[in-house]
């Protein structure tokens, strides 16, 4: 019987991750594999509750920040209020992770193979760390300690499984191309920092024995990022 096995796709938006997911997933289920699709990304859920309760509570502690590319400028809660209820966001983080913890758990036992195409616990590293540099955490305060023991039993639960790690790599004027279908674009500025986060967790992580990691070059063709992928995953499939 075939082991348990876990592909997450980690990139930034536009990068491919929920194109390609839907293309292996309908390439597994027609060689009869029982794979199933999901997102592991609940943190966002709280966290954009956590920034609209901000907004809402804050008129006139305010900065100017460019949330969106195609968007002009808009008001939001300055760095020090962030950094005041940080405990807050970060237990509300956690709650999020614990849900997707839970959904991991269950889809796999009840699926031989489960596609995560959001970037999981990756993506949501990044969000937060990227709000730490927004607030200007200080890098020996409480919230430091906090958030990098947070981020321990983050990337500890991600040695536990037999897991593909498929990173997405794109040229950010690449991604602008692709963005032209997109409701709104995240700005190149974040982008740039997602990315490096993503490198860093991934080289972090490149000396376990239960995680395999695949590096994409996502400008190419559709077809072409398929096929690189498939190998992939039917050799991490077949191990």
């Amino acid at each position: 019987m075939m082991h348990r096995r876990l592909v997450v796709f980690v990139g930034c938006q536009g990068a491919g991750k929920t194109t390609q997911a839907f293309l292996l997933l309908k390439a597994l289920k027609s060689l009869k594999y029982d794979a199933y699709m999901i997102s592991l990304a609940d943190y966002v859920i709280f966290q954009q509750k956590f920034i609209n309760l901000l907004k809402q509570l804050c008129k006139t502690n305010v900065v100017i920040v460019k949330f969106y590319e195609d968007l002009p400028p808009g008001l939001s809660p300055s760095p020090e209020i962030y950094r005041r209820l940080f405990m807050l966001l970060i237990f509300l983080h956690f709650v999020g992770f614990t849900i997707s913890l839970i959904k991991k758990r269950l889809f796999m036992l009840l699926c031989q193979v489960v596609i995560e195409h959001e970037g999981y616990v990756f993506k949501q590293l990044a969000d937060i760390y990227f709000l730490v540099a927004f607030a200007k955490v200080k890098p020996n305060s409480v919230i430091s300690t906090l958030l990098k023991r947070f981020s321990i039993i983050l990337l500890s639960t991600l040695l536990k499984d037999k897991i593909l790690i498929i990173h997405l790599r794109a040229d950010v004027n690449i991604l602008k191309k692709r963005y032209a279908k997109r409701l709104h674009v995240e700005p190149a500025h974040y982008l740039h920092f997602q990315e490096k986060v993503y490198s860093r967790l991934i080289e972090y992580l490149a000396n376990s024995h239960n995680i395999d990691i695949v590096n994409v070059n996502s400008d190419l063709e559709v077809a072409k990022v398929y096929s690189t992928i498939a190998n992939a995953v039917y050799a991490f499939l077949r191990r």
